[in-house]
């Protein structure tokens, strides 16, 4: 099944959304998507033939405005100690 992904973000900026994703699977590249959206809200998807895999899927969104200014999300906390990914494991 495809893994089904939205992002918010502040309307304005001309803000466009990618997705990057890949298995947790340090020998593969990260897929790269752009994120079509309107009204601050952004959709896109993990196709399910990619999905379909023993490894759990790793993703994050990268944002970037008109002006230039990008930033990621999940974004690294203050101390840097965070996960800057989401992880989406099959269920059993």
């Amino acid at each position: 099944m495809p893994v089904e992904l939205a992002v918010c973000a502040r309307e304005g900026e001309g803000i466009s959304v990618r997705l990057h994703y890949r298995r947790v699977n340090q020998a593969e590249a990260y897929v790269v998507t752009d994120a079509p959206g309107t009204e601050g809200r952004f959709r896109t998807a993990i196709p399910g033939d990619y999905s379909d895999s023993p490894y759990p899927l790793q993703y994050w969104f990268e944002l970037r405005e008109a002006s230039g200014q990008a930033w990621f999300w999940p974004e690294l906390g203050a101390d840097l100690s965070n996960q800057p990914y989401f992880v989406v494991r099959q269920a059993k």
